[in-house]
């Protein structure tokens, strides 16, 4: 058999393991307050499947690209206001990351790629700007936890040091 599909069988049973496992997924993957990880992706990284970790949950799969020996490692605040008419506006500060909505399922560049919301631990959307509208509909009453996950082109997760590049807030509805 072609090693080439070696692989890619190697990443089927670790993803159906991942399944498997997936309740202690939230412990693994969650991180008290804003996580501000700063480093820089090699080029051409995700070239080696070898590079990339896998996690999942039950309702979708998280690749997670480790970018924790790079001299530049991006880093996400966010700060978030009242909408006048519905929800809130998430503003994304990024250092050391651009948004690239067109190269999104392309190949991955260094400090280049999007952002994932969640809210509750249930992901929204995709951002591929600094602005995000998360609607009052989407939030329960009381409070709500907000994540922004920076993401690479092929929407694997960035991670560096074993966290994710990522930042909380938690919002009153």
């Amino acid at each position: 058999m072609n090693t080439k599909y070696n692989k890619y069988i190697i990443w089927i049973l670790i993803l159906a393991t991942g399944f498997l496992i997936g309740s202690n997924y939230k412990s693994l993957h969650s991180t008290e307050g804003v996580n501000t990880v700063n480093h820089e992706m090699p080029k051409g990284a995700m070239n080696n499947m070898s590079d990339m970790n896998m996690t999942s949950t039950s309702t979708h799969m998280h690749m997670e690209q480790d970018v924790s020996s790079l001299s530049k490692i991006p880093s996400i605040y966010i700060a978030a206001r009242k909408d006048s008419v519905s929800g809130y506006n998430i503003k994304m500060n990024l250092n050391n990351f651009t948004f690239t909505p067109e190269n999104i399922g392309g190949s991955n560049v260094d400090n280049q790629g999007h952002a994932h919301v969640y809210v509750n631990g249930v992901k929204l959307g995709r951002s591929y700007a600094d602005f995000y509208h998360i609607p009052s509909d989407k939030l329960k009453q009381g409070s709500n936890e907000i994540e922004v996950t920076l993401n690479a082109n092929d929407h694997s997760d960035l991670i560096a040091n074993g966290k994710h590049l990522s930042a909380k807030i938690m919002l009153e509805n």
